[in-house]
């Protein structure tokens, strides 16, 4: 089942985009997001665009409920291997998001967002909760 899920959730459209200015996107990609099984109703779309000053990711995902009082949702960008982690930022909700990254997205194509609370700075809760509420992919891992 992971991998038809994994299949399921590979880029669903790519659009090339050029410019000479270096705030214009470079590129964009959509893909879907699904709910794990901490949210199976749930499903929308990721965008992906690659800046001069980063990766911009924009998360349209409707229906999760809103997470506040030091609670709320954190977003990641993995390496298929699962050992390297790159946050993309913290959020209420997702129903229309917009997370950062620095990593290159050929190197980190997995996103997936976690249920997370504050925790103090030197706390080991300061890492992914592991709490996998959506995932998506933007491209395929070997």
């Amino acid at each position: 089942m992971a991998g038809a899920a994994a299949a399921a959730l590979v880029v669903g459209l790519i659009v090339g985009r050029g410019s000479s200015e270096p705030d214009e996107w470079a590129s964009a990609a959509t893909i879907s997001m699904v709910g794990t099984d901490l949210a199976p109703a749930v499903s929308g779309e990721a965008t992906i665009s690659t800046e001069s000053s980063g990766v911009r990711i924009a998360v349209r995902v409707p229906g999760l409920p809103r997470r506040d009082g030091g609670q709320y949702y954190e977003g990641w960008l993995r390496s298929c291997d699962g050992e390297r982690l790159a946050p993309i930022g913290t959020f209420h909700d997702l129903a229309d998001a917009v997370g950062w990254a620095g990593v290159a997205i050929d190197e980190y194509p997995v996103i997936s967002f976690t249920k997370e609370a504050v925790a103090a700075p030197d706390s080991d809760e300061q890492a992914s909760s592991g709490e996998v509420v959506l995932r998506g992919q933007f491209a395929p891992c070997p």
